[in-house]
């Protein structure tokens, strides 16, 4: 059975129609491709055909909008946030605070120290192109002041320092009134920028973290509401445990390597004798190292705390046939895979270093 020109007419407009439907999730090309198709059935079908054909067409698929708003049909999902982190304990805070929802970029890896750190050609390129930056604040991730400061978006930095309620520590006064030589590390403002060490600091910044994000990704507002909450029990629950865990404690009179702890030793309570260097960047000279072994004698300290991040010449150097021993405190978690569960790693290695101190008290006597 011959099919007529009229029917073949008729059928390529059917097939134009179906194309259309398909059609829908496609974008403006695809939607100017089906109406060209449907111009060229017109010319060589009837006009009750091409009526069906067009008035289908509007009702069934997205083209007519897409065409009216010179948009795609389907729009795109919604970028992923781009996040950065200065340091470790930010970095994992912010870890957990996203959770589900992607990953912040850390820009201080592995043993580095943020009071020397310089910036890689490719962080510099993705500090400008980020959603968010959260740092502690310019006294501490002094690499970062000028960068932020270049940033066309200046609301992409958060500085953590200066959250509402965080609690602010005064730099110690043995490292304040030093004449020894400093640089811009906590000299700008007098503050003691390790605020990450006292753990109600840490609800704090949570709290700050989960602001932003919140402002930033609507969408995924009630997921870092979830985990902000989550995580400030969590931080909660660990402060009560290093205070039950060190209140029992006598700890014996100890030096750590700079003076990092401040928050840490007043929320729980502990004092050094000393720190034997005033700025991490600038080694203790002959002197200081006179000065110190006098205070250790004087004193009776049992441990002297270095850090990865510096070399350990200058403790053994320190400590050469004095009864001290050596371990290794760390603020920001160098030998710590970095995400959500370094900061309680970090925090619990602190209060375990404090406490085996304590055991070196017990096994030797009191001083």
């Amino acid at each position: 059975m011959r099919m007529t020109a009229s029917g073949k007419y008729r059928m390529g407009g059917a097939l134009a129609l179906q194309q259309a439907i398909h059609a829908a999730l496609g974008g403006v090309g695809a939607c100017l491709r089906i109406l060209r198709e449907g111009e060229e059935t017109r010319m060589r079908a009837s006009g009750f055909m091409f009526r069906m054909f067009l008035s289908s067409w509007l009702l069934l698929t997205p083209c007519a909008a897409a065409l009216a708003a010179g948009q795609p049909a389907v729009q795109e999902a919604p970028a992923q946030l781009k996040v950065i982190a200065s340091i470790k304990p930010v970095h994992s805070l912010v870890s957990g605070v996203m959770e589900g929802t992607g990953s912040p970029v850390l820009l201080v890896t592995g043993a580095a120290s943020e009071h020397d750190y310089a910036l890689l050609p490719s962080q510099a390129k993705a500090l400008a192109t980020a959603d968010l930056i959260f740092w502690v604040g310019p006294q501490l991730e002094v690499f970062l002041k000028r960068p932020l400061a270049q940033l066309a978006d200046h609301s992409s930095g958060v500085e953590l320092a200066r959250s509402p309620g965080i609690v602010l520590l005064p730099v110690s006064d043995h490292e304040a009134h030093s004449d020894h030589s400093h640089s811009d590390h906590e000299s700008d403002s007098g503050d003691d920028m390790h605020v990450w060490l006292d753990p109600a600091n840490a609800v704090v910044m949570v709290q700050e973290i989960a602001r932003h994000l919140q402002s930033h990704d609507p969408r995924n507002a009630a997921v870092y509401a979830s985990n902000a909450a989550a995580l400030q029990v969590r931080i909660t629950a660990l402060q009560n445990q290093i205070q039950q865990q060190l209140s029992r404690l006598q700890i014996p009179p100890y030096i750590v390597f700079h003076n990092a702890y401040q928050y840490f030793e007043t929320r729980f309570g502990l004092k050094p004798v000393a720190a034997i260097t005033l700025a991490p960047e600038h080694p203790p000279g002959a002197a200081r190292i006179r000065f110190l072994r006098k205070q250790m004698a004087e004193a009776g300290v049992r441990c002297v705390f270095m850090e990865p991040q510096y070399p350990s010449s200058i403790v053994h150097s320190l400590t050469e046939g004095m009864p001290a021993r050596t371990a290794v405190l760390d603020p920001l978690g160098a030998s710590i895979p970095d995400g959500g569960e370094l900061y309680f790693s970090l925090m619990t290695r602190l209060a375990a270093t404090y406490t085996d101190c304590a055991g070196i008290q017990e096994s030797q006597g009191d001083p």
